[in-house]
């Protein structure tokens, strides 16, 4: 029998437990934290002054939680451990791994996990609170318009349309592969992300799973049939906390793009997904796979439902999201970009979802952040995403682009 209350005080998370700690009760206690750090609490003491019994299965949730913890920034300690209970944590070679305190002035982490700097600033709008981290004197980076898109509405690629692309693009979405010859890869595009020059791609083929290049020293050939790529330093870091239990992508892109005087500019994102709408081409558009009217657009009612997987309800909740985005102000003012962007948005954008798991909300670490999610976790997915996809918090990087 194990009793547990949570209760916040300021931004840490005091746990009193009561009771056994075993394999009975500790599948409950670990899911009741990991629903508490999915709430966003990141500093925890547990106090174990009640506690008159820990397995080997309890100690292994407290690692568990540890190491979830690592991985987001956020940190633990253990209140009023009898000694009877701190000599299983000593049998079990784990005492110097944890923070044991007698009292609550004992403890050596502050109340917050992000560092202080003089270039980050927070403000609140009427859905979110911001931290917005000012990095002054970039320079515009660079922005491409890869292939065309005028033949993927009538499916009408061919060999001649493939563009190549190096490690000179960090970041950019569209429909890609990676190969050398045209007959190997053909037959395996899908929407894909580029992300730190790594190529994330789900084939349109029967049976998918997500393909991934890691970039190294050696380019290898990424091949796209149309896409957009961007490369630069970003001139702001933006953390975003939705005030409700939710919010949606497309208003939190709305939000910043108030921020920000550029008619264009690039967007690097991680989140905790709250539930994401997207949607994936079927089908690889080359020639051969028009629909049987070649005036029609795959797009059109009859067609859609054959050449996009499209959810019927939001998925892939409380999983880590990897993302880029180019967001336009005004269309009109580069018509070239025009066909880029879906009907009716400002943006486009696509994403890798990943496993479930916890992402460090110290503005300060964004990107190493986004390096540990795209190069250590697993990839799930990769598809087109829509801006009713939810979250609760958010990091972004942004790139103002020279547009020629």
């Amino acid at each position: 029998m194990l009793d547990y209350l949570f209760k916040q005080e300021e931004s840490t998370t005091f746990v009193y437990l009561k009771g056994r700690i075993d394999g009975i009760t500790s599948p409950e206690l670990q899911s009741a934290f990991s629903k508490s750090i999915l709430e966003g609490n990141r500093l925890f003491v547990l106090d174990l002054a009640e506690v008159n019994y820990v397995s080997s299965v309890g100690i292994r949730v407290f690692m568990s939680l540890r190491k979830e913890l690592d991985s987001a920034g956020g940190k633990m300690a253990f209140l009023g451990v009898t000694p009877s209970i701190k000599e299983i944590f000593k049998i079990s070679g784990f005492l110097r791994i944890f923070q044991f305190v007698n009292d609550i002035s004992e403890l050596n982490f502050t109340a917050g996990t992000a560092k202080s700097v003089s270039n980050v600033i927070e403000k609140e709008s009427n859905e979110f609170k911001f931290k917005i981290k000012e990095n002054p004197n970039v320079t515009k980076g660079t922005f491409s318009a890869i292939g065309k898109m005028e033949p993927f509405l009538t499916s009408d690629y061919s060999d001649s349309d493939v563009v190549k692309i190096g490690n000179n693009i960090e970041f950019g979405l569209g429909l890609a592969t990676a190969g050398d010859n045209f007959n190997d890869f053909n037959k395996f595009f899908g929407d894909s992300l580029l992300i730190n020059n790594n190529l994330f791609w789900y084939p349109a083929v029967k049976n998918p799973t997500v393909d991934y290049m890691i970039s190294s020293e050696n380019s290898f050939n990424k091949q796209f049939l149309n896409g957009m790529g961007f490369s630069g330093k970003f001139s702001k870091i933006i953390f975003a906390e939705s005030k409700n239990e939710s919010s949606e992508i497309g208003n939190f892109f709305s939000e910043i793009a108030s921020m920000i005087d550029s008619t264009v500019f690039c967007i690097v994102m991680i989140f905790e997904s709250k539930g994401l709408w997207g949607m994936n081409i079927k089908k690889v558009p080359f020639g051969e796979n028009k629909p049987q009217n070649n005036n029609d657009d795959i797009f059109d009612e009859k067609n859609f439902a054959e050449w996009f997987n499209f959810p019927m309800e939001p998925e892939w909740n409380h999983h880590l999201v990897a993302g880029a985005a180019v967001y336009n102000k005004t269309k009109s003012q580069y018509p070239k970009l025009k066909n880029f962007f879906p009907n009716n948005t400002n943006f486009h954008t696509h994403c890798v979802v990943y496993e479930r798991g916890f992402m460090n909300n110290d503005i300060n670490l964004f990107e190493k952040e986004v390096n540990r999610i795209t190069t250590e976790l697993n990839p799930l997915r990769v598809f087109h995403l829509l801006g009713n996809s939810s979250f609760k918090k958010v990091m972004a990087g942004i790139i103002i682009p020279e547009i020629k």
